[in-house]
């Protein structure tokens, strides 16, 4: 319950903090699961961990957890967090619909090690 308080707190103070000339953003909030349904050895080694948002605006893309978290994704982290296909993971994907702030926000409701 306090991990999921402090993720919606955290998404509401990132949507009123931002501002253009027209005021604040606005965005549509929807709770998704994110499974993982590839994990791909890359050249350099490290992994990519494809993740799919069924009932979300992410539903059409393709997502990465890398990409999303902006890290580089070892052994070690895949190990740590025991991820691997098939996992589930809560999310919460805010998309801007007024405004010039950030496209979209994903916040998960796991942390990750």
């Amino acid at each position: 319950m306090k991990k999921i308080l402090l993720a919606a707190l955290a998404s509401l103070s990132l949507v009123s903090s931002c501002t253009n000339s027209e005021g604040p953003c606005d965005y549509d909030i929807v709770r998704a699961d994110a499974e993982v349904i590839e994990i791909v050895v890359k050249q350099d080694g490290t992994f990519s961990v494809v993740l799919s948002f069924n009932d979300s605006p992410l539903a059409a893309e393709e997502v990465t957890l890398e990409d999303l978290r902006q890290i580089k994704i070892d052994t070690t982290f895949l190990f740590k967090n025991h991820i691997e296909i098939g996992n589930r993971y809560k999310t919460t994907v805010s998309t801007r619909t007024s405004g010039n702030c950030s496209k979209q926000i994903v916040s998960f409701d796991s942390s990750f090690k």
